[in-house]
């Protein structure tokens, strides 16, 4: 199919899945990255490639793909849910804050 159409989003779907399932989760990006290069505004799209960012524990890029599915499906209510938790394991716990300045005493 890819031969035929290179930016199929049902093909680069599935592909990106079977990568994934393979272990070879940066190509499994890469199709995701293509589907929405020829398609930006594919349904459960950057939703997709939220995931798999998570499995790569690139929570920026995540953030950034959530962000992103749910200007185009504010309804997504997966998009969301995975958004918050992403928001709650990054966000500093009060130990990371920043510390006082050491005092000269």
């Amino acid at each position: 199919v890819l031969a035929i159409e290179e930016h199929n989003p049902t093909a680069l779907l599935n592909l990106a899945a079977c990568l994934d399932a393979l272990g070879q989760l940066d190509e499994s990006i890469q199709c995701l990255e293509k589907l929405l290069r020829g398609r930006p505004s594919w349904k459960d799209g950057h939703y997709n490639l939220a995931i798999a960012y998570l499995k790569k524990d690139d929570k920026a890029a995540a953030e950034v793909a959530l962000k992103r599915e749910l200007e185009l499906n504010p309804q997504h209510r997966a998009a969301r849910d995975l958004l918050n938790r992403v928001y709650i394991t990054t966000a500093k716990s009060p130990d990371e804050g920043e510390k006082d300045p050491p005092t000269d005493d």
